[in-house]
């Protein structure tokens, strides 16, 4: 499965359902299921922006420790376009940076903390860190459920 990684305070806006659209540097043709990556970064570049973020009147509390540097989402992603000009202005303006492409999320869930290296662009998650996530979204009653007419183990 991909993931992309994205710095605080983004990550949580985005957790938090305040913002659909990951502003990234380079396109992507990939549609479908992607999980979250926090960045382990939270320096003063990204406490400024938690500052930004307040004075709009977001109020989105500092990563915890264990949220750093980990899966902690899953989403669908389903389009990935130019940045409009529009998207620039507004509260959020200053998380998009040099960024021109918007990738589109829907269904954005949180998802408990996950240990994983992270990349500047789209990653496959190894598999190892994959099953480690499920079983810790089984653990907190957030696993996806079988698709019906599958039985579990079916290929």
């Amino acid at each position: 499965m991909k993931a992309i990684s994205i710095r605080h305070p983004s990550v949580d806006v985005i957790l938090a359902g305040l913002e659909s659209t990951v502003p990234r540097a380079a396109r992507t043709h990939h549609r479908g299921p992607v999980l979250l990556h926090a960045s382990s970064s939270f320096g003063l570049h990204e406490r400024g922006q938690l500052d930004e973020l307040r004075r709009a009147g977001i109020e989105v509390e500092p990563p915890a420790r264990e949220a750093r540097g980990a899966l902690v989402g899953r989403a669908r992603l389903v389009d990935c376009r130019p940045l409009a000009e529009d998207e620039w202005d507004g509260p959020l303006a200053g998380l998009r940076g040099g960024r021109r492409w918007a990738y589109e999320l829907a269904d954005v869930r949180a998802l408990p903390p996950v240990p994983c290296a992270g990349h500047l662009f789209m990653f496959e998650v190894p598999k190892d860190v994959l099953s480690a996530a499920a079983a810790a979204a089984r653990r907190a009653g957030r696993a996806p459920r079988p698709r019906p007419g599958r039985a579990r183990g079916a290929r």
